[in-house]
């Protein structure tokens, strides 16, 4: 009876324990703070990443939380997803040396290098002073290389040649390109960079009037700009790039006659030196993984007048530079017929240190200027379209070659006159042919 009775009481005990709930109080919730703290130190990145991630998740919004997340994005070489962790730990503690170095390097290595020194102020002394001294040092770079032209195709109608009484065209047969520059921070906000380059175009105009003379001469354009753009960072995000290019251009006459009928159809004689002037700049918003600019400039070539205005935003799909894609537009307000030209550009990581980046822009580039006027393009004859790649091959921390490749479809113009005496003209298509290599010099 005693048995029975022991045995019905347990029965009513553990009925009642189920029915109770459980108190989520005891259940044991995982310790993020030591589990990330030891992935840290065994430096098991995959596995830091993603129980940093559940923790943040969580709710575990702690600075050593974030700082361990960031870090592990970073040695993955996730240099935007790290800088989203560290953005936020430096919310929690500006002042911490160890994650403000990390968001430095996550910016430099996203091409943000400007942002990055604002974060010199956060460091310590000591800190600051070994990071800024890397920052300061200055950076040449130099390009150089041959232009190649095919020959002309006339695309245009032209009448058989016996019912011309004058025709005359210009046509490039090549030239060569040289680029030197240099980049200066100076201080923690500015940087410098000033550049210089040359050309040597050669062309030939041809002329034919009919029952009076054919004549035919070389001559070359020579042209030598100045470029200058402090870049001013207002804060992490922001970035003010004014820039001023002022290039002097020179051309020799190519043939000259007594005749005065010649003179009659030789027209006025091409400009013996004129300058050009492009005064503007752009803005950037920089986040961790795009980054958008807007740009005006005021453009004065050959007492022609005009104004420019382009906007590009650049996409970085896997945080890093190892693939990056930029589209950018730009309206030029003295284009009446072909406004806006536009430029799609692919980069990606080939090789441990080489990068592939291929760009094609299609409008008319007569008069415009690219890359905040880093590059005028100031040609008298119109193009359709560019195909361009460019090879990157860093050698090491300090320097860096490249070799660009450009191929263009330009149309020149041929002018004429039949038994009318009106004045007419044809197009001519030819491609052109761009190669350069280039070296960039760290100073260390």
């Amino acid at each position: 009876m005693r048995s029975l009775l022991t045995s019905i009481l347990l029965l009513v005990t553990l009925t009642l324990t189920a029915q109770k709930p459980i108190d989520s109080t005891l259940i044991h919730e995982p310790d993020y703070d030591s589990i990330t703290l030891q992935l840290y130190h065994q430096q098991n990145w995959d596995s830091l990443l993603i129980t940093g991630k559940k923790a943040l998740k969580a709710g575990y919004d702690y600075f050593n939380i974030q700082v361990r997340t960031g870090a592990a994005a970073y040695h993955l070489r996730k240099y935007s997803l790290a800088a989203r962790y560290l953005e936020e730990a430096i919310t929690l503690n500006s002042k911490d040396d160890y994650a403000n170095e990390l968001l430095f390097y996550a910016y430099t290595f996203t091409g943000r290098s400007a942002q990055a020194a604002h974060l010199l102020d956060h460091l310590s002394k000591a800190k600051s002073r070994e990071l800024t001294k890397n920052y300061r040092n200055p950076t040449f770079y130099l390009e150089a290389g041959p232009v190649f032209n095919t020959d002309a195709k006339i695309s245009g109608h032209i009448p058989v040649p016996d019912s011309l009484l004058f025709n005359e065209q210009y046509t490039e047969q090549n030239a060569f390109y040289l680029l030197a520059g240099w980049k200066q921070p100076v201080g923690k906000y500015l940087t410098l960079n000033t550049a210089v380059s040359h050309i040597n175009l050669n062309k030939n105009r041809s002329t034919n009037i009919r029952y009076v003379d054919s004549l035919s001469g070389d001559f070359t354009v020579k042209q030598t700009e100045f470029y200058i753009s402090p870049s001013v960072c207002l804060n992490k995000r922001v970035l003010l790039i004014p820039a001023l290019r002022y290039a002097v251009t020179n051309v020799a006459e190519p043939f000259s006659s007594d005749d005065s009928i010649t003179k009659l159809y030789l027209g006025s004689p091409i400009g013996i030196k004129y300058n050009n002037l492009v005064v503007g700049g752009e803005i950037i918003y920089a986040r961790n993984y795009w980054q958008a600019s807007m740009g005006a400039w005021h453009l004065s070539i050959n007492d022609d007048r005009s104004m420019q205005v382009s906007a590009s935003v650049m996409v970085l799909p896997l945080g890093n530079l190892d693939l990056y894609s930029t589209t950018g537009v730009s309206f030029k307000s003295d284009q009446k017929s072909q406004p806006l030209f536009a430029t799609q550009t692919i980069g990606f990581k080939t090789f441990n240190r080489t990068w592939l980046e291929l760009s094609a822009t299609k409008g008319n580039l007569v008069n415009t200027v690219e890359l905040n006027a880093q590059l005028l393009n100031n040609q008298v004859v119109k193009s359709n379209y560019r195909l361009a790649s460019l090879l990157i091959f860093d050698l090491n921390t300090q320097f860096r070659l490249t070799l660009r490749y450009q191929f263009m479809e330009n149309e020149a113009l041929t002018y004429f006159t039949e038994s009318d005496n009106a004045v007419q003209s044809a197009y001519s298509n030819y491609y052109k042919h761009i190669i350069t290599g280039g070296v960039t010099w760290n100073v260390r």
